[in-house]
């Protein structure tokens, strides 16, 4: 479904991804794992179409979304790299760290702003906007007030919905536990399990390697801007040096 291949990112002289292989089948929930700066969020910008890429390709379905600014199709004129709001439009949806809303906008507009790219589509659409409701209830009675009033979690959640609406195929989200309490980053992490029960496949981006290695099927550990290891995460969670860097022995 989605592979990438070689792919490398540098920010000036300094490399934040280095030759990364990393493959997604249709239906899977995989997570990726590291510290701060081992190049978790970049790799999610890469396959978005919103940093150039040093070396490297993205296909997804066979078709190439993104390729390295360097290659010989930018040398002849005919780059092949989709905008970013190409990418989302084949089903690629990224739901940034941070949230990203628009504070001033009502929850309601934060979430049609999603189906941006579907906006004629109005019966689906609605379907679509109560199925969001469902998945997050407690978003149902605050439409009509500004997205910034919310707290942290319900941002979250109005992320997500907003991703939502863009029809995802592959949902990549990125630390959406950060600075959470922990009922509510249960809270999300069930929606999130849900998602994926729903059949979207999901690529999580998340620094809580012990949330992510339970509730994803496989795992990639980024390190420095390299793949350092990869596997299932029943595996995973059973090696030795990510259990005492990572989870911290029991």
């Amino acid at each position: 479904m989605l592979e990438i291949k070689d792919l490398s990112v540098h920010y000036g002289r300094a490399i934040a991804l280095a030759s990364i292989n990393l493959e997604i089948k249709s239906g899977e929930f995989i997570a990726v794992i590291g510290p701060n700066g081992s190049g978790k969020s970049t790799l999610l910008r890469a396959i978005s179409g919103l940093v150039e890429l040093e070396r490297g390709t993205v296909h997804y379905n066979d078709e190439l979304l993104v390729e390295t600014t360097n290659s010989r199709y930018k040398k002849m004129g005919r780059n092949k790299t989709l905008l970013p709001h190409e990418i989302v439009k084949r089903g690629v949806v990224h739901c940034p760290e941070r949230r990203r809303l628009f504070p001033k906008l009502t929850l309601k507009e934060n979430l049609m702003l999603g189906a941006y790219l579907f906006k004629d589509e109005v019966e689906e659409n609605e379907r679509r906007f109560q199925d969001v409701l469902e998945l997050f209830p407690a978003l149902k009675d605050r439409l009509h007030e500004e997205a910034g009033n919310f707290s942290g979690g319900q941002q979250q959640m109005i992320a997500i919905a907003r991703s939502l609406m863009g029809r995802p195929k592959i949902l990549m989200l990125d630390e959406p536990s950060l600075g959470l309490a922990p009922i509510i980053r249960s809270d999300i992490v069930d929606r999130i399990k849900e998602i994926a029960k729903q059949g979207t496949t999901i690529l999580l981006i998340e620094q809580d390697a012990r949330l992510a290695l339970s509730v994803a099927d496989r795992a990639y550990l980024l390190e420095d801007g390299v793949v350092a290891s990869e596997g299932l995460c029943s595996e995973m969670i059973e090696n030795d040096y990510i259990h005492e860097t990572y989870l911290g022995f029991s």
